[in-house]
Protein backbone atom coordinates (compact mmCIF):
# COMPACT_ATOMS: atom_id res chain seq x y z
CA UNK A 1 0.00 0.00 0.00
CA UNK A 2 1.18 3.19 -0.78
CA UNK A 3 -0.52 5.31 1.68
CA UNK A 4 -2.86 4.60 4.89
CA UNK A 5 -6.31 3.91 4.94
CA UNK A 6 -8.13 7.02 5.85
CA UNK A 7 -9.55 5.39 8.75
CA UNK A 8 -7.42 2.50 9.95
CA UNK A 9 -9.41 1.16 12.41
CA UNK A 10 -12.41 0.33 10.47
CA UNK A 11 -9.93 -0.71 7.82
CA UNK A 12 -8.83 -3.57 10.13
CA UNK A 13 -11.92 -4.22 11.33
CA UNK A 14 -13.57 -4.68 8.20
CA UNK A 15 -10.47 -6.78 6.97
CA UNK A 16 -10.79 -8.99 9.79
CA UNK A 17 -14.62 -9.49 10.00
CA UNK A 18 -14.46 -10.82 6.55
CA UNK A 19 -11.39 -13.52 7.09
CA UNK A 20 -13.09 -14.25 10.41
CA UNK A 21 -16.23 -14.96 8.97
CA UNK A 22 -15.12 -16.90 5.93
CA UNK A 23 -12.74 -18.38 7.90
CA UNK A 24 -15.60 -19.54 10.26
CA UNK A 25 -17.79 -20.56 7.09
CA UNK A 26 -14.92 -22.89 5.98
CA UNK A 27 -14.56 -24.48 9.22
CA UNK A 28 -18.48 -25.00 9.72
CA UNK A 29 -18.53 -26.55 6.15
CA UNK A 30 -15.65 -28.66 6.26
CA UNK A 31 -16.83 -30.18 9.66
CA UNK A 32 -20.39 -30.81 8.45
CA UNK A 33 -18.37 -32.51 5.25
CA UNK A 34 -15.86 -34.46 6.71
CA UNK A 35 -17.92 -37.58 7.57
CA UNK A 36 -18.98 -37.83 3.60
CA UNK A 37 -15.25 -38.00 1.99
CA UNK A 38 -12.87 -41.55 2.40
CA UNK A 39 -10.56 -41.39 4.82
CA UNK A 40 -7.79 -41.24 1.85
CA UNK A 41 -9.51 -37.92 0.43
CA UNK A 42 -9.80 -35.97 3.76
CA UNK A 43 -6.00 -36.46 4.93
CA UNK A 44 -4.75 -35.39 0.96
CA UNK A 45 -6.87 -32.03 1.44
CA UNK A 46 -5.60 -31.16 4.87
CA UNK A 47 -2.29 -31.87 3.90
CA UNK A 48 -2.41 -29.73 0.57
CA UNK A 49 -1.12 -26.62 2.07
CA UNK A 50 1.54 -27.62 4.23
CA UNK A 51 3.22 -29.65 0.90
CA UNK A 52 2.75 -26.86 -1.09
CA UNK A 53 4.58 -24.56 1.41
CA UNK A 54 7.36 -27.57 2.08
CA UNK A 55 7.67 -27.80 -1.66
CA UNK A 56 8.05 -23.88 -2.08
CA UNK A 57 10.44 -23.56 1.18
CA UNK A 58 12.69 -26.80 -0.08
CA UNK A 59 13.32 -25.24 -3.58
CA UNK A 60 15.37 -22.63 -1.06
CA UNK A 61 19.19 -23.31 -0.11
CA UNK A 62 18.83 -22.54 3.47
CA UNK A 63 16.97 -25.25 5.54
CA UNK A 64 16.68 -27.92 2.41
CA UNK A 65 17.39 -31.19 4.12
CA UNK A 66 14.64 -29.89 6.61
CA UNK A 67 12.04 -28.80 4.49
CA UNK A 68 12.67 -32.23 1.97
CA UNK A 69 12.37 -34.10 5.26
CA UNK A 70 9.18 -32.17 5.76
CA UNK A 71 7.78 -32.84 2.67
CA UNK A 72 8.90 -36.66 2.59
CA UNK A 73 7.16 -37.30 5.97
CA UNK A 74 3.68 -35.99 4.88
CA UNK A 75 4.08 -38.07 1.64
CA UNK A 76 4.34 -40.73 3.68
CA UNK A 77 1.65 -39.87 6.08
CA UNK A 78 -0.70 -40.30 3.30
CA UNK A 79 -0.14 -43.14 2.00
CA UNK A 80 0.00 -44.99 5.45
CA UNK A 81 -3.07 -43.54 6.78
CA UNK A 82 -5.35 -46.28 5.53
CA UNK A 83 -2.83 -49.06 7.73
CA UNK A 84 -2.38 -46.52 10.49
CA UNK A 85 -5.37 -44.40 10.65
CA UNK A 86 -4.39 -41.04 13.02
CA UNK A 87 -1.33 -43.16 14.57
CA UNK A 88 0.41 -42.48 10.85
CA UNK A 89 0.62 -38.72 11.97
CA UNK A 90 2.30 -39.43 14.90
CA UNK A 91 4.79 -42.12 14.00
CA UNK A 92 5.76 -41.76 10.13
CA UNK A 93 7.70 -38.06 11.01
CA UNK A 94 9.63 -39.50 13.61
CA UNK A 95 10.78 -42.06 11.27
CA UNK A 96 11.86 -39.91 8.89
CA UNK A 97 13.57 -37.51 11.49
CA UNK A 98 15.45 -40.34 12.67
CA UNK A 99 16.35 -41.74 9.17
CA UNK A 100 17.46 -38.44 8.63
CA UNK A 101 19.72 -37.74 11.54
CA UNK A 102 21.38 -40.93 10.95
CA UNK A 103 22.28 -40.12 7.36
CA UNK A 104 23.78 -36.54 8.56
CA UNK A 105 25.34 -38.29 11.33
CA UNK A 106 27.01 -40.44 8.61
CA UNK A 107 27.84 -37.57 6.32
CA UNK A 108 29.58 -35.96 9.15
CA UNK A 109 31.50 -38.80 10.12
CA UNK A 110 32.94 -39.48 6.61
CA UNK A 111 33.75 -35.81 5.75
Amino acid sequence: MEKRPPRPLLYCGIVGGLCSGSATIGAVAGHQLAASVPVIVGVTLGAIIPIYFATLIARQKKQRTLMVNALFGAILVLLAVPELDSLALLILPLIVAAITMVVDQRKKSDA
